[in-house]
């Protein structure tokens, strides 16, 4: 299976992160030629004010945002990880959730995130994305979904640090795992490179890493970037470095 990583530079004007979506898909599809196209947290609306991310709290079923992404997995035959999206649930709570699409445009899976970032920095506990505790609801269940004869794991940035959500993930039959984030510069050039190879060596599984790059809120925050694809013995087959772009590999391929 051809898998390709969407490194994305994501703000907080939802139509202008749609286009940014749609072309680097595009790339993904056309130029690659990608089965899978996988991209980060937060690919809608990357911001950490509270009103801004309610304002593009997305309702699952009835979302055309989610449509639109919808349209572009049936536009180029590709399935599609949304790799999250703030949900605003039937409950009423606010969710970081990934979405999977089949080729078709149809919902295959979703993922509440279960494991919340909270920063150390007093300075980040009023940002949504860094301090996602007090904003957000956890998820409370493991997520595999099945695409073409492979089993896919679900995790979102900061499961990563909790080894655990892997082991249940490769237990349940995980072969690739996606782990879409907005790791933050400060940790992620210590950590980013590090925990995704850990988790690969210690799952025996591909690990998908689609990262958000560059600034956001008017350079208030960065994001680490380095996308990568990281093969189960801990080798990263492919990167990107800090800008918006597109990496990919043949997963099967390389398995034989």
């Amino acid at each position: 299976m051809k898998v390709a990583v969407v490194q994305l530079n994501t703000q907080d004007d939802l139509e202008k992160n749609l286009l940014q979506i749609g072309d680097l898909i595009d790339t993904a599809a056309v130029v690659h030629g990608a089965e899978l196209v996988a991209l980060p947290e937060y690919a809608l609306c990357l911001t950490g004010r509270r009103d801004c991310a309610i304002a593009h709290a997305q309702v699952l079923d009835n979302s055309t945002a989610l449509a639109a992404i919808a349209h572009l997995a049936r536009k180029h035959h590709v399935a599609l990880h949304l790799g999250s999206v703030v949900e605003r649930g039937t409950d009423g709570n606010l969710y970081n959730t990934s979405v999977a699409f089949g080729r078709d445009g149809t919902q295959i899976s979703r993922y509440r995130k279960m494991n919340l970032f909270q920063t150390a920095k007093p300075e980040w506990a009023n940002s949504v994305v860094h301090y996602e505790a007090g904003f957000l609801s956890t998820g409370t269940s493991v997520e595999t979904f099945e695409l073409e004869g492979m089993t896919f794991g679900n995790s979102i940035c900061f499961d990563l640090r909790h080894a655990v959500h892997y082991q249940k993930l490769r237990a349940m039959g995980a072969e690739i795992i996606l782990c879409p984030s907005a790791f933050t510069s400060l940790t992620g050039e210590r950590d980013w490179q590090a925990l995704l190879t850990t988790r690969a060596r210690e799952t025996g599984c591909y690990m998908v890493g689609a990262n958000q790059c560059g600034s956001f809120d008017d350079g208030c925050y960065e994001s680490w970037g380095h996308s990568m694809i990281v093969a189960p013995t801990g080798e990263v087959v492919v990167e990107c470095q800090q800008e918006p772009g597109v990496i990919s590999t043949d997963i099967l391929e390389r398995a034989r």
